[in-house]
């Protein structure tokens, strides 16, 4: 296949319509995605009519030169040519991803072509590994319509696209509904889910707790957070009462003493900060630490991590 500029009457029958049945659902699948400058105006001969294709509308306009397209010797070769075209390589990552599920499950282009050709076009090709590389793309253009919605406004990236793959779909989908009365973002979407699977792997559904969150007044955002929080804290239930232990004993702390110490408790240590504004006051702190009552309570925090 080839691509020359020619005018109008130097086009014999010998062209292809891009708008036609098989690539017209690639057209509806991008059509929101590419701007009309990016198009290609393409000349094609219908009956004995030219029309002037300009992304997906035909313009009824004359032009003086056109692109002049063969035509491929094979089907994949037309889609791979209106991938080529219209600058797949700067698609947005899901609509990538749901042009490859339609090649392959509707178009019915072989997964060795696919690897071998279109991957490249699309950039979303990978050294090593091509197999593995490719079923874990195809798992993620299966994802629920909403989900891959949600994913794609909060652009997100491959990498954060396999993460969701740990997860049940009907989980995510249960999740992406939420977005709106919870205002969720793209890190904050992978944490819900895995402490959202957390829940149900200990039959412990998490319908009530959005229910009570999502009457609340709150703006979507704190809503958001609050019920990450809350699923943390019914998810470890123990931690979450030693941390507040914890907090209410540093709370009696002279105020130029603050401690800190690892929220997950597996580091079994205290850190003390200490504030002052003269050289003459490092006696007075020192005396501070030294005082019983300092004392008892950095001992009390200490044995309680």
């Amino acid at each position: 296949m080839s691509q020359t500029y020619l005018a109008p009457e130097q086009i014999s029958t010998n062209q292809i319509d891009l708008s036609g049945s098989k690539t017209w659902p690639l057209f509806k699948l991008i059509d929101h995605h590419i701007q009309a400058s990016k198009h290609f105006p393409i000349l094609y001969l219908n009956n004995t009519q030219y029309h002037v294709l300009f992304g997906h509308k035909q313009l009824n306009k004359d032009i003086t030169t056109c692109i002049c397209i063969e035509r491929p010797e094979s089907s994949h070769q037309l889609f791979l040519l209106f991938c080529e075209l219209y600058d797949a390589a700067s698609w947005p990552l899901m609509t990538k991803l749901s042009v490859m599920n339609y090649l392959y499950f509707n178009a019915k282009i072989t997964r060795n072509i696919l690897q071998k050709e279109f991957l490249k076009t699309l950039n979303l090709h990978q050294q090593g590994h091509q197999a593995n590389h490719f079923n874990t793309l195809l798992k993620i253009s299966q994802l629920p319509t909403k989900v891959q919605g949600f994913c794609q406004e909060k652009k997100y990236s491959l990498k954060q696209l396999k993460q969701l793959l740990l997860y049940p779909p009907s989980l995510l989908l249960q999740l992406s509904e939420l977005d709106g009365p919870f205002k969720i973002s793209a890190s904050q979407f992978i944490l819900l889910a895995q402490h959202a699977h957390d829940m149900a792997q200990n039959n412990r559904p998490i319908t009530k707790i959005i229910q009570q969150i999502q009457q609340s007044n709150e703006r979507p955002s704190q809503r958001s957070t609050r019920l990450i929080n809350e699923l943390k804290t019914q998810l470890t239930p123990r931690l979450s009462q030693a941390n507040k232990h914890l907090h209410s004993l540093s709370a009696t702390l002279p105020e130029q003493l603050q401690v800190n110490w690892d929220p997950n408790l597996e580091i079994k240590s205290l850190n003390l900060n200490v504030s002052f504004k003269r050289n003459e006051d490092i006696q007075s702190i020192a005396q501070l630490i030294q005082a019983p009552k300092t004392q008892k309570t950095l001992k009390a925090i200490l044995k309680g991590i």
